[in-house]
């Protein structure tokens, strides 16, 4: 289905939380990649043909692993929504939708992961419920629950411990659910 079809066939109760067909908003995302840590890494956000497209090389050198970008602000509140659904195309790899409450790169982090369905635009549909706090890439237990009224960023992370180049398009990531 084209971005334009896919688009038109929104639910009411989906609203819209990035502009990815607008350059200017897609420059506003961050890349965050092991290189902070000591790692090899690289990968960058851009806009192409109406879609956020991250991409970059994975490298398991000097302890890395992994490459993540992430939306700078506004802050959202999502606290009468109950999820976001992504509509992707992915590569051969394993990519995970993130969301955090605080700013900073020492902050717990709720991720989902995304199915993977080469070459092909699926629409994922994940509930705020089904999010796992993890530290660091590990699941903690003793998370305090994700904040929808307060939420500072939605990025998406790879480390999948495969070295290479990875792509993945983005084409629109909206809020679902009663409002």
């Amino acid at each position: 289905m084209l971005r334009n079809e896919w688009i038109m066939s929104f639910h009411q109760d989906e609203v819209e939380l990035f502009d990815l067909s607008d350059p200017r908003a897609v420059r506003n995302w961050q890349n965050i990649d092991d290189t902070v840590m000591g790692g090899h890494s690289r990968s960058s956000a851009k806009a192409e043909d109406g879609a956020l497209i991250f991409s970059g090389n994975l490298s398991l050198e000097g302890g890395g692993g992994f490459c993540s970008i992430r939306s700078a602000g506004p802050e959202l509140n999502l606290s009468h929504r109950e999820g976001i659904a992504v509509h992707i195309m992915t590569d051969d790899r394993a990519y995970i939708l993130s969301l955090r409450n605080e700013p900073g790169r020492d902050v717990v982090v709720y991720q989902h992961p995304l199915p993977t369905h080469p070459q092909q635009w699926v629409t994922v549909h994940a509930l705020f419920a089904d999010f796992e706090p993890t530290w660091h890439g590990e699941i903690i237990e003793d998370a305090p629950p994700l904040n929808l009224s307060r939420l500072q960023s939605v990025g998406f992370v790879i480390s999948d411990g495969r070295e290479g180049p990875f792509r993945l398009q983005v084409a629109s990531i909206q809020a679902f659910g009663a409002a």
